[in-house]
């Protein structure tokens, strides 16, 4: 074969087979290891969804008991542990959203 042949395409080194093989070894090692831990992934989602609303329920109760006289500490205490979950459930959230968008249509078709 040589530089400028038109018969690159009978190549078996030629760009697409190169590029759909790895492309097609990718997309396999990708599901394989998303079935591996889809159990833990569905787990940790639904932990992440009775988090938030513990976090919730922990904001209404501390901003229903706030201003009550000398327990002005444990309020601001409870206020920001309550505001650092939240940025982590947020970061969690945005994360997988990333994942979404930023991934290959082929491989962030179980992100729903």
């Amino acid at each position: 074969m040589k530089l400028g042949d038109d018969n690159q395409a009978n190549h078996p080194l030629d760009f697409k087979t190169v590029h759909s093989n790895l492309k097609e070894g990718a997309q396999k090692q990708f599901f394989d290891l998303y079935d591996e831990v889809k159990q833990k992934l569905s787990t940790y989602f639904t932990l992440t969804i009775v988090s938030i609303c513990f976090d919730i329920l922990v904001l209404l109760m501390v901003l229903w008991h706030f201003g009550f006289p000398h327990e002005e500490d444990r309020e601001m205490i409870l206020l920001g542990i309550t505001v650092g979950y939240f940025a982590c459930n947020y970061f969690w959230i945005t994360f997988v959203y990333q994942l979404k968008f930023n991934l290959p249509e082929y491989m962030s078709v179980f992100i729903q």
